[in-house]
């Protein structure tokens, strides 16, 4: 993929970077929408609604004991919307300066670029965020294995059926 993603990076026009850094502003504006400039109670609420369509579409349809229980697991989440899109911001200034420098390099440099952003979109440079999204990681497969113990022989069959799904897609995409 490093390879694909540098040659396309070093034919990116000038109007393509402003384009990018306008969906950018866009969709940071909509995240503060959404995340910051609501009550923290509506912010669980998303949360808690984001949540529940992930593990219903699992797990079938949660239990009322179960959506309290979730209730209770994001109440207590370490989630900080502010330090989210903070990194958010951080990586897609990352993009655009890469980007920006891409142009008129060599192959071997310009691959080199793209394997270090890769690696910085992956794992933080800034520790704080590094830390905000390991904890949130460590919240979720708590959330997922509290859930999947809760689970029903029914909920528990619709899961390894969605798994299966998922085994059978990835072979066939393996195959072309």
């Amino acid at each position: 993929a490093r390879p694909a993603l540098a040659s396309i990076g070093v034919s990116v026009q000038g109007s393509q970077l402003s384009h990018l850094a306008r969906r950018y502003e866009h969709t940071n504006e909509e995240f503060r929408r959404d995340w910051i400039d609501v009550s923290p109670a509506r912010r669980l609420e998303r949360r808690v609604d984001q949540y529940t369509d992930r593990l219903e579409s699992f797990y079938g349809r949660l239990t009322q004991t179960q959506q309290a229980w979730l209730r209770q697991q994001l109440l207590a989440s370490s989630f900080d919307a502010r330090q989210i899109l903070v990194e958010r911001q951080r990586r897609q200034a990352d993009v655009l300066q890469v980007l920006r420098t891409l142009p008129g390099q060599g192959t071997a440099q310009a691959q080199q670029q793209v394997a270090s952003l890769l690696e910085r979109l992956q794992r933080s440079p800034d520790a704080a965020s590094r830390r905000h999204q390991e904890q949130l990681a460590q919240e979720t497969c708590r959330i997922v294995a509290g859930l999947h113990q809760q689970s029903s022989p029914q909920q528990r069959a619709q899961a390894q059926k969605r798994l299966r799904a998922y085994q059978q897609d990835l072979i066939e995409l393996a195959r072309s």
